[in-house]
């Protein structure tokens, strides 16, 4: 820009002395103008590039609501569940785990303190006869084939039998061992009396 004010300098000073300036407001006026239209190219790209982005943040925003409608048109009626029959199972095994756990405490040598359910499942599926009457209830278990848990249930019937365990109806429970039957049961006690 200064070697065309120059240049003009130099050709005008011959001639009228506002020419120069005139030329120079021109020039800055063009300039002007060329600097306004690259901004204005600029802003309009990076307008294009947000409108692009735009366009297509709707694009995807209208298919996520197209997929809501159709899960809401396939959506089933929730119903609320009654859990009260869970609450008392659970209940009940935790009952019944902490009766195993008491009768294991109690009745059996130090061997199974602190065993779990797989060891005592045994000595709860024996077969045998029951025998009850007014006073006391007798429990004639079938001995075991392993002479180790045989051992165990000899021991399990003297403690029972010493300590004087008593059923919720007053009655007197006595457990023995009996001898092995052919007619043996694959099961829980078989109730005779």
């Amino acid at each position: 820009m200064l070697v065309q004010v120059t240049t003009l300098e130099t050709l005008c000073q011959f001639g009228e002395p506002g020419f120069l300036a005139i030329k120079a407001q021109q020039l800055e006026t063009e300039w002007e103008v060329h600097h306004r239209r690259v901004l204005l190219e600029a802003t309009s790209i990076a307008g294009k590039r947000e409108m692009n982005h735009c366009e297509q943040s709707c694009r995807a925003l209208r298919q996520v609501l197209r997929k809501q409608e159709e899960l809401q048109a396939y959506e089933r009626e929730m119903q609320e569940l009654d859990n009260t029959k869970d609450q008392i199972m659970t209940l009940l095994k935790v009952g019944l785990a902490n009766l195993g756990m008491w009768v294991r405490d109690h009745y059996f040598g130090e061997s199974y303190q602190s065993c779990g359910w797989e060891r005592l499942v045994p000595f709860f599926q024996l077969s045998g006869w029951v025998t009850a009457t007014q006073t006391e209830v007798k429990l004639d278990f079938s001995p075991f084939n392993h002479r180790g848990m045989g051992r165990d249930l000899q021991d399990l019937c003297r403690k029972v039998n010493t300590d004087g365990a008593y059923l919720p109806d007053g009655r007197r429970l006595v457990l023995t061992v009996g001898q092995q039957r052919s007619g043996r049961l694959n099961g829980p006690l078989a109730n005779t009396g």
